[in-house]
């Protein structure tokens, strides 16, 4: 600590700050003599961040596949499946139709941990890797593709077509 600092942390000592106020009173009057517009934009906030809150824990329950049965359930929705893939499954040949199931498919290949390992990098320096993954889902029928770096992967995904329209 310099001397300076040292000095200013004395003064500090020395100084007798007032006594704060106590506005509560009033703030909660005033809220409570708002007009209505004022009162409906709080109340909105909460419901955002109500809303918020429900979809990250409905998010964190869809991981347990109990949960997820449950909510799929509720939801009117039991034929749906959701699953998840923690690496890419072996390629059978022909290689052109391992996507192709008769529904839209989507993939979610950035950053994983297959990646990671394949290129020995740290989860933020994929992207390369996520590039690779995303061309060749996509080449081989992948319809919509969850990422983290959206304008590259966007960029690959417009090359990959061109390619694709070019050789038709």
């Amino acid at each position: 600590m310099t001397e300076l600092e040292r000095a200013l942390v004395r003064l500090g000592d020395e100084l007798a700050f007032p006594e704060a106020p106590d506005v509560s009173e009033r703030v909660l009057g005033r809220l409570a003599a708002a007009p209505a517009p004022l009162r409906r934009r709080v109340s909105r906030r909460a419901l955002v961040l109500a809303f918020a809150v429900l979809a990250l824990a409905l998010g964190a329950a869809m991981a347990v596949p109990q949960a997820r049965t449950a909510i799929l359930e509720f939801f009117r929705l039991r034929g749906a499946t959701v699953e998840r893939v923690e690496s890419l499954p072996r390629v059978p040949r022909p290689a052109e139709q391992i996507l192709d199931l008769g529904r839209p498919v989507l993939v979610g290949p950035s950053r994983k941990r297959f990646i990671g390992s394949l290129l020995d990098l740290p989860e933020d320096e994929r992207v390369e890797g996520t590039a690779g993954a995303v061309a060749w889902l996509v080449a081989r029928g992948a319809h919509i593709v969850r990422v983290h770096d959206v304008r590259e992967m966007i960029r690959v995904v417009r090359v990959v077509d061109a390619i694709a329209r070019a050789g038709r």
